[in-house]
């Protein structure tokens, strides 16, 4: 099966046409924009992100040897190969030892003293102060409540009576007693009196 050509260019920017030989995989034929054929180890085309070859060398110094014909370059390639192993070579065993010694040293010490001094004052105030210092003398006021007895006479409430009169209408059923005289005459007492009356 025939390859397909694909775009190269050269470290110059030299343009061209790449394709694998169908006898010989490791070699390629190069077609170059001015009508050019070369041959080139395959190895040395590239491939770049773009999709194109890269050819780091030069097109037109593979022309000058092959004198316009056909060229081929033999490819040798080395490589370097670095690789570290690790050798025990020896044993070292460290031992340490602590050593002491004496020395005099006189160092100036400062020791402080403190004294205390109670100072009865027996004075009654109205607000705490708060401790002063008073050169190197610190004043720490103490304070103590005292309870202080006193009788007042205390108005502790009034209690106010008041009379207050109503008249209210009020309907009720009362039995009344009366008495009635009635006066009887005798005959006697009738025709005499109606004699003084002629």
């Amino acid at each position: 099966m025939e390859q397909e050509w694909r775009s190269i260019v050269d470290a110059e920017g030299r343009k061209g046409l790449f394709r694998l030989c169908q006898n010989d995989a490791s070699q390629a034929d190069v077609k170059l924009e001015s009508g050019e054929l070369l041959k080139m180890p395959a190895a040395y085309a590239v491939s770049r992100p773009d999709g194109m070859l890269q050819f780091d060398r030069s097109f037109s110094k593979l022309l000058e040897i092959a004198g316009g014909s056909e060229l081929v370059i033999p490819v040798v390639h080395e490589q370097l190969v670095i690789k570290k192993r690790s050798v025990e070579r020896e044993h070292v065993r460290i031992k340490t030892t602590v050593s002491s010694t004496e020395k005099v040293v006189n160092v100036p010490l400062v020791k402080e003293e403190l004294q205390v001094e109670r100072v009865p004052i027996g004075r009654t105030v109205d607000t705490k102060e708060e401790p002063r210092q008073e050169g190197d003398t610190l004043v720490v006021p103490v304070y103590e409540e005292v309870l202080v007895v006193e009788k007042r006479l205390l108005l502790r409430e009034e209690i106010r009576v008041t009379r207050v009169r109503r008249e209210e209408q009020a309907t009720q059923r009362v039995t009344l007693r009366g008495e009635n005289v009635a006066i009887e005459r005798s005959d006697h007492e009738r025709s005499r009196s109606e004699g003084e009356a002629r």
